[in-house]
């Protein structure tokens, strides 16, 4: 009795399982899907170029990103080299305004 009952259970599951198949297949269920794949091809046929002047442009792109980082890095670096040169010539310059001032008062006396 047992089996039978899940000779049932069984065949009804594969029925199922046949009529989502079923479901799925249909034209008007997948044309809504949509795959990276299909974006690229779609752009390929619509831009007329070849999937490697694609990832010869990402290339570039990512090459310039690198460059972009760079220079940011290479502009941060002299920022700080100034911050310190400034504050440097700034910290000699009120030392040599004080030892005129001492000089001033000593020669006053």
């Amino acid at each position: 009795m047992d089996e039978e009952k899940t000779k049932e259970q069984n065949e009804f599951k594969s029925d199922d399982f046949g009529r989502v198949i079923d479901a799925l297949h249909t034209k008007s269920k997948l044309s809504s899907l949509h795959t990276y794949q299909g974006d690229v091809a779609e752009y390929v046929k619509d831009k007329q170029e070849s999937v490697i002047s694609i990832a010869v442009k990402e290339k570039e792109r990512q090459e310039r990103g690198l460059i972009e980082k760079e220079l940011y890095l290479q502009l941060l670096l002299l920022k700080e080299v100034l911050i310190v040169f400034l504050d440097t010539y700034s910290t000699f310059y009120k030392i040599k305004t004080l030892k005129d001032k001492q000089y001033r008062l000593f020669i006053d006396i």
